[in-house]
C-alpha cells in the first residue's frame, strides 16, 4: 500500500474516533449537572468538532492534490472508491455445526 493511502485511511480512523468522542462529548453534555460542566464539556467538544473538521479537510485537500498530480503526469486516473475509507466489515464467528452421529460418548 502507498504512503498515500495509508495516509489516507490513517486520516479518515482519526476523523471517526474525533467524531465518536464528539457525540460522547455531546450526551455527557446534556446530562451534565452543573452549568460548570456543561461549559466544560461543550469547550472539549468544540474543540473535538474543529479536529475532526480540519482532519476531513485534510484528507480531502490530499486526495484532490493527488489526483492532480496524477492527472499533471499523464497517470491513468485510479478508481474513486481506493480513495475512499473502507468500511469497517463486521467479523461474525460462523457457528460450529457438529452433527450428532459424529460425537463419541
Amino acid at each position: 500500500m502507498s504512503s498515500h493511502y495509508k495516509m489516507i485511511r490513517q486520516l479518515g480512523q482519526l476523523a471517526d474516533l474525533g467524531f465518536e468522542l464528539a457525540g460522547k462529548l455531546q450526551r455527557d453534555a446534556r446530562a451534565a449537572e452543573t452549568p460548570r460542566t456543561k461549559a466544560d464539556l461543550a469547550l472539549a467538544f468544540t474543540a473535538v468538532a474543529d479536529e475532526v473538521r480540519r482532519a476531513i479537510a485534510l484528507e480531502a485537500r490530499l486526495v484532490r492534490e493527488w489526483r492532480e498530480a496524477d492527472a499533471a503526469a499523464g497517470v491513468t486516473p485510479r478508481p474513486r472508491a481506493r480513495y475512499r475509507r473502507a468500511e469497517p466489515k463486521p467479523e461474525a464467528a460462523a457457528p460450529v455445526v457438529v452433527p450428532p452421529d459424529t460425537i463419541k460418548h
